[in-house]
């Protein structure tokens, strides 16, 4: 049988472990971001200027171009129908307007784009330790 408690020996040889970690955990801990009430609502609510304004001129074009349908399919019937420019151009002219404005507030700084890049900043910065836990039981 295996001794399984040295004290103020020499051990000269490999000794075989098999219970030296039984009933442990290793875990990996770090610092916690504290995230205040203010940096929350930061993250809830704030979204870009742009997006609201894009959003609206977005579904104004959708529903000018669903007006256009019925004449799209007369022209898909066979029926002889004509597109003037002025119907395509309010069309085209607001469908890139509003992706440029998306892009636009996609690039601007905002207060959710600043607590984010402190959030990335902390938990590059916040030293990891591995630490070994026993478990109770």
């Amino acid at each position: 049988m295996l001794k399984t408690i040295y004290n103020n020996e020499i051990i000269s040889s490999t000794l075989a472990t098999p219970t030296l970690l039984s009933g442990t955990i290793i875990g990996t801990f770090q610092e916690d971001y504290r995230l205040c009430e203010a940096d929350y609502l930061r993250l809830k609510t704030s979204k870009p200027v742009t997006l609201g304004l894009a959003t609206t001129i977005f579904l104004s074009s959708l529903g000018y171009g669903i007006s256009l349908i019925p004449k799209f399919l007369d022209k898909l019937t066979g029926k002889s129908v004509e597109f003037a420019i002025g119907e395509w151009l309010p069309l085209s002219i607001g469908m890139i307007l509003s992706l440029l404005l998306y892009i636009i507030g996609l690039a601007l700084p905002n207060d959710r784009k600043a607590v984010m890049k402190e959030i990335e900043n902390h938990f590059k910065q916040a030293p990891k330790s591995h630490q070994i836990i026993r478990e109770n039981k």
